[in-house]
């Protein structure tokens, strides 16, 4: 209460300050400061890239790179320039040390190219993110094979979720282990382009009290501050399984209540798409799966022997075995009920097996692996 004084304080984690301090009379003005929008982090990277050497076609990709790096900080932003001269230095220096570099070098010009900004939007993450799972599988659509209507509708929902000011509900996957249902949630992350949080679902729960709701509150959180996003809650069952309704005390039913409120606040702000993924959609609470949450429902099955036979035939192809109708057709009826990880297991043990007797993969490789293959 002193005449002409302002206090002001900052912090990066507000849920850890005691509620006193927040009160009216003490600290009950909050702003919250966010990460910068697409106009302003491409001003951001000019900033920090007017120094550089960059070529005309690096200039021009500086508002494709700010589109891209959404949740990025203005540090996040000055570490992705600084990372983008040096992917330039190692290009040219590549193969070359001591004198051999320096002759090199010598009269050369440095310039930053596109290549290098992408080079370093690949190893540069929203520092929000930073020690969570935000790394996706290097998988494209065409690796799956198959699935042409999961895929469009799952593409579809997915582009009009990140979308800025669209609300769209989340996705649940599920099928049999192994039948795709992760590589599918990769692909889509891949396409997209948008911050990947992966939340495991065995993995949040905590022997200490509180610790496991909270971990689920904050992984909601920095995926909201890093929109857009997508959200990967892998084996869902294990995170939210089905409450018993009575005194709410259990460590699990805090979480199912914990995530539920997580969802509701992501999924009314929009632009961070989730997707649920699980083998016993059975064993799932139903206030989760509730239209609004994770409201639409894809079933992923095992492949039939068109697409076993599809997906034999490329990835044999790949090995340099290419299989005609016939012994495609074979294989497809000889590994019935197999998942689609199963047939992707059987083609690398049959390569492996001949390559370590040093000749081209046979078909023969892929009968006399049968046997080997642990099922999923």
């Amino acid at each position: 209460e002193v005449d002409g004084l302002i206090l002001m304080a900052t912090t990066n984690r507000i849920q850890a300050i005691d509620p006193a301090f927040r009160r009216p009379g003490r600290f009950e003005e909050e702003i919250f400061v966010g990460p910068p929008n697409e106009a302003a982090r491409a001003e951001i990277l000019s900033i920090h890239t007017r120094e550089m050497p960059l070529t005309a076609e690096a200039q021009d990709a500086i508002a494709t790179v700010a589109g891209e790096t959404g949740g990025f900080t203005g540090a996040d932003l000055m570490h992705l320039a600084r990372s983008a001269g040096l992917e330039a230095a190692d290009r040219l220096a590549t193969g070359q040390e001591g004198f051999e570099l320096a002759d090199s070098l010598e009269g050369t010009e440095l310039a930053v190219e596109p290549g290098d900004l992408e080079a370093a939007l690949r190893t540069v993450r929203p520092s929000v993110l930073r020690d969570v799972v935000t790394r996706t599988d290097r998988i494209t659509w065409d690796q799956i094979v198959g699935l042409g209507d999961l895929k469009a509708r799952l593409r579809e929902l997915g582009q009009r979720a990140v979308e800025p000011d669209r609300v769209e509900q989340g996705v649940l996957l599920h099928g049999p282990a192994g039948s795709g249902k992760s590589a599918l949630v990769h692909a889509l992350a891949s396409e997209l382009g948008v911050n990947f949080v992966a939340i495991e679902g065995s993995k949040v729960y905590n022997q200490w009290l509180g610790e496991s709701e909270e971990a689920v509150r904050a992984l909601f959180r920095r995926a909201a501050e890093a929109r857009p996003s997508l959200v990967m809650l892998d084996h869902l069952d294990a995170l939210a399984p089905v409450r018993a309704g009575e005194s709410g005390e259990r460590t699990d039913e805090r979480v199912v209540s914990a995530l539920l409120a997580s969802l509701d606040d992501v999924l009314a702000e929009g632009q961070v798409f989730v997707v649920g993924v699980s083998n016993r959609p059975e064993l799932i609470d139903a206030a989760v799966l509730r239209s609004g949450r994770l409201g639409v429902h894809l079933e992923v099955a095992n492949p039939d022997a068109a697409r076993r036979g599809a997906l034999i035939a490329a990835l044999s192809a790949a090995h340099g075995l290419e299989l005609d109708e016939d012994l495609t057709a074979e294989l497809a009826d000889g590994t019935g009920g197999w998942s689609a990880a199963d047939v992707v297991m059987l083609v690398a043990e049959a390569a492996s097996r001949s390559a370590l007797q040093d000749r081209p993969m046979g078909f023969d490789d892929l009968v006399e692996a049968m046997p080997a293959i642990t099922r999923l």
